[in-house]
């Protein structure tokens, strides 16, 4: 979700160019269907006695952050957001 939102905030600040709005709703609806995955594992965790997972636990997530930064147009945030929901699947 970390990166979607890195993303979104990226397109609002007019750093990637141009954006379709569809691209937004599209990173909004998958930080949201990520929240929504991120509760119900949490569900399972702390139904089963175990810690929630919390912020981002992720060991790629600094280089991930990098890379957005370096991205300077949509197209190569939609190959990273490709390549982080490969990672995820």
């Amino acid at each position: 979700m970390g990166a979607y939102g890195a993303a979104l905030k990226a397109a609002s600040a007019g750093k990637l160019g141009k954006v379709p709005p569809a691209v937004g709703t599209f990173a909004k609806t998958a930080m949201d269907q990520h929240a929504a995955h991120a509760k119900a594992w949490n569900a399972v965790l702390t139904g089963a006695g175990r810690p929630a997972i919390t912020g981002v636990p992720l060991s790629n997530q600094p280089a991930t952050l990098k890379a957005l930064g370096q991205a300077k147009d949509i197209g190569a945030v939609a190959r990273l957001a490709l390549a982080l929901e490969d990672q995820a699947a």
